[in-house]
C-alpha cells in the first residue's frame, strides 16, 4: 500500500503488523500517539548484543525493513499526526525521547546512537531533531523539507545529508540556503539536488540514505557495543579524509587525491567517504540522457511557440 501526500509517496507496512509504542500527551492533536516498531529478524532475546534504532519521521515506510534487518537495526516509526510535529521545542521532542525510553525498557537498544530518516514533513521533523539533540544522533537525513534549523556549528561532527528536487522550488531555494551556510561552518553534511523531480522522494535518493546510513553504522558499531554516544563518536571520523570529491554541477566522483578533484569549485565540491556513497550519490549515466532528451524536448516546444 502507499501513503501519499502532496505528491509525496512512499511504501507503507501495514500498521496491525507491528507492535506499537503508545503515549499519552499534551500535544494538540496528538494527544496520543502510537509509534510503530520493528524487531530485526535476527534479534535474539537472550543474547548481549545493543542495537542501534532508525526513527523513521512521519510517514511509515517498508523502505528500510530488509536493509535493517541485515544490521541487527531497529526501526520506529514516529507516526505524529500534527503538522508541527518538527516544532521538537513544543513537547513532540519529549514525546520521540519518552518513546524510545520505553523501548529500552523491552530491548537491548542504544538510545543514543541514533540514525534520523525523514521525508517532506518528515525530513523537518529529522533535522530539527538533530539540531535539538546532536549528542544523541550518529548520522541523520533530510528528504524534500520545507523547513530546516539554522545551521549550527553543533553539528561540527555530525554528518547528514539534504536531499531536493530541483523542480520544487520553494524547497530547493530552502536547501541552497542552508547549504551556503553549512559550508560556511566546515559542516559535514552532504547536498543532493535530483533534476526533473518535484515535491516527491527523489529516485536513487533511497538508495543513498541506506549506504550513508550503513557507512556510520558500521564505523560506529564498536562505540555502539561499549554505550558511547553518536555525537561523541562522530568527532573521531572528522580527522579521516574523504576518500572521494563529488562535483555538485555535473554529479560526479573523482578519487580526492585526482587532479579531476581538485579542479573542482570550492562551492561545488562534496566530500563523499566511501565508494558505496559516490556511487549512489552520483547521476547514472542512463538518468542524465533522460534528462537531456526531456530538456531538448522543452526546448523544441519552446520553439514551437
Amino acid at each position: 500500500m502507499l501513503l501519499t501526500h502532496g505528491g509525496l509517496a512512499l511504501a507503507q507496512t501495514p500498521v496491525d503488523s507491528l507492535p506499537v509504542i503508545t503515549l499519552k500527551t499534551q500535544l494538540v492533536g496528538d494527544e496520543e500517539v502510537s509509534f510503530p516498531y520493528r524487531v530485526p529478524s535476527n534479534y535474539d532475546p537472550k543474547g548481549k548484543e545493543v542495537h542501534r534504532v532508525l526513527l523513521n519521521c512521519v510517514w511509515q515506510t517498508s523502505e528500510f525493513d530488509s536493509w535493517a534487518d541485515d544490521r541487527g537495526i531497529f526501526i520506529v516509526h514516529l507516526k505524529f499526526k500534527s503538522g508541527g510535529c518538527w516544532k521538537v521545542e513544543d513537547g513532540y521532542g519529549r514525546a520521540i525521547l519518552d518513546g524510545l525510553a520505553q523501548l529500552k525498557k523491552q530491548y537491548r537498544v542504544a538510545t543514543d546512537q541514533l540514525l534520523v530518516y525523514g521525508a517532506s514533513r518528515g525530513g523537518q521533523l529529522s533535522s530539527f531533531f538533530t539540531a535539538w539533540k546532536p549528542e544523541l544522533v550518529t548520522a541523520w537525513v533530510a528528504q524534500v523539507p520545507g523547513v530546516l534549523p539554522k545551521a549550527d556549528v553543533r553539528w561540527k561532527y555530525l554528518t547528514g545529508i539534504v536531499t531536493v528536487g530541483e523542480g520544487d522550488d520553494g524547497r530547493y531555494q530552502l536547501g541552497a540556503r542552508f547549504m551556503a551556510e553549512a559550508r560556511k561552518l566546515q559542516l559535514p553534511v552532504l547536498w543532493r539536488s535530483y533534476a526533473n523531480t518535484g515535491h516527491e522522494v527523489p529516485p536513487g535518493s533511497m538508495a543513498l540514505s541506506m549506504a550513508f546510513f550503513a557507512h556510520h553504522h558500521a564505523r560506529t558499531q564498536a562505540m555502539l557495543a561499549k554505550g558511547r554516544s553518536g555525537g561523541g563518536s562522530s568527532h573521531a571520523d572528522s580527522a579521516t579524509p574523504p576518500k572521494y570529491i563529488g562535483d555538485a554541477q555535473e554529479w560526479k566522483y573523482y578519487a580526492a587525491e585526482s587532479e579531476e578533484a581538485k579542479a573542482i569549485a570550492e562551492e561545488h565540491r562534496v566530500e563523499l567517504p566511501s565508494e558505496a556513497i559516490a556511487k549512489a550519490w552520483a547521476e547514472p549515466e542512463e538518468m542524465k540522457a533522460a534528462a537531456a532528451i526531456d530538456e531538448d524536448k522543452k526546448l523544441r516546444k519552446r520553439c514551437e511557440w
